[in-house]
């Protein structure tokens, strides 16, 4: 298992029991504890979780509490590889219609063609 994904299923833990004990999530995802450790500073990193002696607890703000600049560093790494193979999968002459949001920045980013950006307006039907 990556640790993306590790990290993601500690925050389905998390979510749900509002704690999470070291020991426990070691045992888990059979990694040694240190690696807990590791994952869940990077969590707390994010606002997510706070740290506490032998494991961590949820923070008490949501998504709506946060920044837009941190929103978007939630789930970053896992949001590229998205973003690179959706760009992938993109051919010369495709055309492609951007939402705006900011789940499709990484995409357009990504994409081969630098003329395709979240700004570029949607040519009117005529």
């Amino acid at each position: 298992m990556l640790g993306l994904e590790r990290r993601q299923r500690i925050m389905e833990k998390i979510r749900l029991d509002r704690k999470v004990y070291v020991s426990d999530l070691a045992k888990t995802f059979k990694v040694t504890e240190e690696t807990i450790r590791r994952d869940l500073e990077k969590l707390e990193g994010q606002d997510l979780l706070r740290r506490s002696y032998g494991g961590a607890v949820i923070t008490e703000s949501t998504s709506e509490d946060l920044s837009y600049k941190r929103r978007s560093a939630i789930n970053s790494e896992s949001k590229l590889a998205i973003a690179e193979k959706a760009a992938r999968l993109i051919q010369d002459g495709d055309t492609i219609v951007w939402i705006p949001a900011r789940r499709a920045r990484p995409c357009c980013s990504a994409s081969k063609d630098s003329a395709t950006s979240p700004s570029s307006p949607i040519p009117s039907a005529s």
